[in-house]
């Protein structure tokens, strides 16, 4: 079957030579990047050693000449004093829903990164295996028996009054 592009037999729309690439489009409203990677890896490789990960990573980086620099910057007025910190869902790093630099989204995600692992620490350390997320029981709840032995029963729920949800339903055992 011949390319959608270029009309040639041999390869296809996405490996066509003669496709247009697509444009790449740069973070817009930040010439120079906020925090340099250096500065991240510093920051992230002593958060990694430290009992808190999560606040050592803030404590670091906000103690960093970069990141002082920027929150110098940030500033309404010179009488404000102390650091632009990140704020709750990073809202002090971001305007109008959108990162002020694409470093400090990288900085937000490895912040989150780390406290996601010190959550799932905490899980393993109670005894669960995973992340328990489910808190509300369904009404009708799904009657089948699972094989992983700490679940006795399927949570998802089940439709149109029938006793199985929508992925064991349709499951047929072979006799």
């Amino acid at each position: 079957m011949p390319c959608g592009i270029c009309h040639c037999a041999g390869h296809n729309r996405k490996t066509c030579p003669h496709a247009p690439h697509p444009v790449r489009v740069e973070f817009v409203g930040a010439p120079q990047r906020i925090l340099s990677d250096s500065t991240l890896k510093v920051c992230l490789s002593h958060a990694v050693l430290s009992a808190d990960p999560p606040k050592a990573f803030r404590e670091k980086l906000y103690a960093t000449a970069d990141y002082l620099a920027f929150s110098r910057a940030a500033r309404e007025c010179d009488s404000c004093r102390g650091v632009v910190r990140r704020g709750a869902n990073a809202k002090n790093w971001r305007t109008n829903g959108q990162y002020k630099c694409p470093s400090l989204h990288l900085a937000d995600n490895l912040y989150q990164m780390l406290g996601k692992r010190v959550w799932c620490q905490k899980m393993k350390d109670n005894g669960t295996e995973y992340a328990e997320t489910w808190i509300n029981t369904p009404d009708h709840q799904c009657s089948v028996a699972t094989q992983y032995p700490d679940q006795h029963q399927c949570k998802r729920s089940a439709y149109d009054g029938a006793c199985r949800c929508t992925q064991h339903g349709r499951f047929i055992r072979p006799s």
